[in-house]
Order: C-alpha cells, then structure tokens, then sequence
C-alpha cells in the first residue's frame, strides 16, 4: 500500500510594500528560541508515537478501515511545539538569519514530515492488516480448537505445523547426511562439518564415477580382446576339423594299405609254399630219374654178365 502525502509547504509570499525580514527590526530571541538537537530529536520522537498512536486508534474506531489517510489528517499535519522553529516560521515571523541556518531548517522540516508520513503509513498498514485477519476469522466462524478451554489461534496454529513440518525437513535432511557419512570414507569424524561432508561425499562419488569409468573402458577392452580370441579359436576349430577330416582320410587309406600288404604277404607267403611244394616234387622227381637211371644201369650191367 502505498500512501500519497503532500509534504509541500507553502512557502510566505512577500509583497513589493512589506518589509523585507532583514528590514525588520529583529527582536532579541528568547533565551530557548534555538533548541538543542536533542530536544529536537526528542520532539520529534514523540510526535512521531502521538500521530502513530492516533493512526491507529482512528483506525480501530472506524468502521470501513480503508479510508482516506486525510481523515487523520496528514496532509495538514504541522508540529505545534516546533512549528515556531521552522524555515517557514522564522520567514513568517522575520527571523531568517542566513543562508545556512534556511537550509538546515528546511532539511530538519522535511525529515520530520518524511518520518511521520512513514510512520503513519506503516501503523495504518499494520491495522489493516490485523483487521482483515480478524474480519475473515469472524466472518468464516472459525475460532480454532480448544486447549484448557482456551481457544487456539489458527495463525499460532499455522505456525508450528510450520515449525513441525521444517523439524522434519531438518530431520530427513539430518539422516540423509548420516547415511552418506556412513558410506565416505573419513566420515565419521565429529569434528568434521557438514559442509566438508558433503564436500567429501562429492568428492568420493566422482572417484567412483572416474573409477567405473576406467573399469568400463578396460572392460571394453576385454571384450575387444575376447572377441579376437574367440574368432582366432574358431579358425583354429576350423583347420583341426580340417585336418581332423584329412587323418581320418590318410587313415582310412593306410588301413588299406595294411589290408593290401597283409594280403599280399598272404599269397606271398602261399607262393613261397607253392614254390617249396614245387621244389620238393621237382628234387623227388630227379630222385626218382636216378633211380629209375641206376635201375637201368644195373639191368645194363647184368645183361652184359
């Protein structure tokens, strides 16, 4: 909310036939016509709790609490006690000095305005604000539960199931921090923050990560070796059961070969027989042709007897 005040003052228009103030006969000031600036401030602190204190109370005595902040009447606001001391006192009762006195008024003149717009602005803030709460409970019905026969104020309510529920954020907050510290290395030291935890705890998982990384490349790298180990395997399967193919083939033929030699050796060895049988036919047969000879010779010999 944003209140507008006019804190322009009008400043003395002097006519051509009025004396001007340094004309005047300037009277002696009194004794206290200068105040100190604690008694300065001093007014003005209090001016300031008086016009918040009216704010407020013309504001709880309203009916309609949106008003006009004219009717507390701001814009006309001047301060009695110290009016007298303002730069447009002292021109309306012809005591401007100088320069510098002018404007050290007219800055004290429009702080004080400033602040007590200021104060009343946020005072009738405040009271709107407590009047709408208390407006939208009454209007609802709503009072809140009752404790020790006391009613419990919805917003104090509110406020610890807000407490209730940030307690267990900070409490699964907390235990999620206790289960990384529980999993990094160098955790459990007490004198170690959590900042640092958490710290570590990044730091933990991306050596990991870094690890699983390099693990995966060697893997990779094994599976590279193990598929070249794998088709040289199946190349050499493939020339065993070739040459596997080619000895069952050689085999097959010196088992033939076997077959043909033994049966060759077999008719040698009957050829060999047949070769003695013949040879002792042939020796039996000279034997007999000798003696059939000396049988002969013998018939000879006794016939020439």
């Amino acid at each position: 909310m944003s209140v507008d005040v006019d804190h322009r003052r009008p400043s003395p228009r002097l006519s051509e036939d009025s004396p001007s103030p340094r004309a005047s006969a300037e009277p002696a000031p009194p004794p206290d016509l200068f105040p100190s600036l604690s008694t300065l401030d001093s007014g003005r602190e209090n001016t300031l709790e008086n016009l918040a204190q009216h704010a407020v109370e013309l504001h709880d005595n309203a009916i309609d609490p949106v008003g006009d902040v004219n009717d507390i009447g701001l814009a006309n606001f001047h301060h009695e006690d110290n009016s007298f001391f303002t730069a447009t006192g002292e021109a309306r009762f012809g005591m401007l000095e100088d320069e510098e006195k002018r404007e050290v008024y007219a800055e004290y003149d429009g702080a004080l305005e400033s602040d007590a717009a200021t104060a009343v602005a946020n005072a009738v803030e405040a009271s709107r604000g407590e009047y709408r709460r208390k407006r939208r409970r009454e209007e609802d019905g709503v009072v809140g539960p009752v404790e020790n026969g006391d009613p419990i104020d919805p917003i104090k309510m509110k406020k610890d199931s807000h407490k209730e529920v940030e307690r267990r954020r900070r409490e699964n907050i907390n235990e999620g921090i206790m289960e990384i510290v529980s999993q990094v290395p160098g955790g459990s030291d007490p004198k170690v923050g959590k900042g640092i935890l958490l710290k570590r705890a990044s730091d933990y998982m991306s050596s990991l990560k870094a690890k699983c990384d390099q693990y995966n490349v060697d893997l990779s790298a094994k599976e590279r070796e193990k598929q070249e180990y794998v088709t040289e395997l199946d190349r050499t399967r493939a020339m065993l059961e070739k040459a596997e193919a080619g000895a069952a083939k050689w085999e097959s033929a010196w088992r033939d070969a076997e077959d043909r030699v033994a049966q060759a050796n077999f008719e040698l060895e009957a050829a060999k027989k047949r070769i003695a049988e013949l040879e002792r036919e042939k020796e039996r047969e000279r034997e007999r042709e000798r003696e059939r000879e000396r049988e002969k010779d013998e018939e000879e010999e006794n016939a020439e007897a």
